[in-house]
């Protein structure tokens, strides 16, 4: 979870972990903390209702892709045609 307070950037132990995981495998700190703050932004849309994002599979191609984690939800998203 990210927080903002007095102009300054809060992360919880959980993105922080994560931001240390990417950087370690992409060689950029920015990039670790960027992506993790994304991750995290997804989590909370997936939670509050339905999310419309893109993922690059692992052969190159990018997937589209509706989904939520909201059980008042998801009965109703997954019967629409």
């Amino acid at each position: 979870m990210i927080a903002i307070v007095n102009n300054a950037v809060i992360i919880n132990s959980s993105t922080s972990r994560r931001a240390n995981v990417i950087s370690n495998r992409t060689g950029c700190d920015a990039m670790g903390i960027i992506k993790a703050q994304l991750i995290d932004v997804l989590k909370a849309k997936l939670q509050n209702g339905v999310a419309h994002y893109l993922f690059l599979k692992k052969d190159g191609t990018l997937r589209e892709a509706w989904g939520t984690t909201a059980n008042n939800l998801f009965y109703i998203f997954v019967r629409l045609p």
